[in-house]
């Protein structure tokens, strides 16, 4: 009896042990969009449309906020860089970046009429993209502020006084789709 009990026990261990050895498991999951994407689009072509137009202003604009020369160009660039990086960790999108960089508001800080359908048709086609994605707002400001204080220090049994700065940098960026 303890022998024919013994086979069949010592049959299912070794199933049980056999079927749990597994190295890794894989599993792809999209996460829900924060607004829905219709299902026929599956190429996306990005362009930027937020290239302030030239001018004394927006030179004034960059002083006055102390924008460095470039930074609101290289944000646009890292803004559609990010959001092309974002879109391709899906399996659902094909993003193609453009070299279409269109004249938006003065100062870059606020939404312009929409592009004329023709034109989204004309963009679409040329890098054979079923929609289009623009940067339409874009602008960064920044403002540095610095102060001094006297910090007294003991070094080897000696006082000094020690001049210190501190420097705060904010930066507020305003973007728009």
């Amino acid at each position: 009896m303890k022998n024919k009990l013994t086979i069949p026990l010592f049959g299912l261990l070794i199933l049980l042990f056999g079927s749990s050895c597994k190295t890794t498991t894989k599993i792809d999951v999209l996460q829900p969009a924060a607004f829905a994407v219709p299902s026929h689009i599956e190429t996306i072509v990005t362009i930027d449309r937020s290239k302030p137009g030239k001018g004394f202003l927006n030179f004034l604009e960059g002083m006055i906020t102390g924008e460095n020369i470039g930074q609101d160009k290289r944000g646009r660039e890292n803004a559609l860089r990010g959001v092309t990086d974002a879109l391709t960790r899906t399996p659902r999108f094909q993003v193609r970046s453009s070299s279409v960089e269109l004249t938006g508001s003065n100062a870059g800080d606020r939404m312009i009429e929409p592009l004329p359908w023709s034109e989204i048709q004309r963009i679409a086609g040329q890098y054979d993209a079923d929609a289009v994605l623009a940067i339409e707002k874009f602008d960064s400001d920044q403002n540095t502020s610095t102060r001094s204080r006297q910090v007294k220090r003991k070094k080897d049994g000696q006082e000094y006084t020690e001049t210190v700065y501190d420097s705060k940098i904010t930066m507020n960026i305003r973007i728009g789709w």
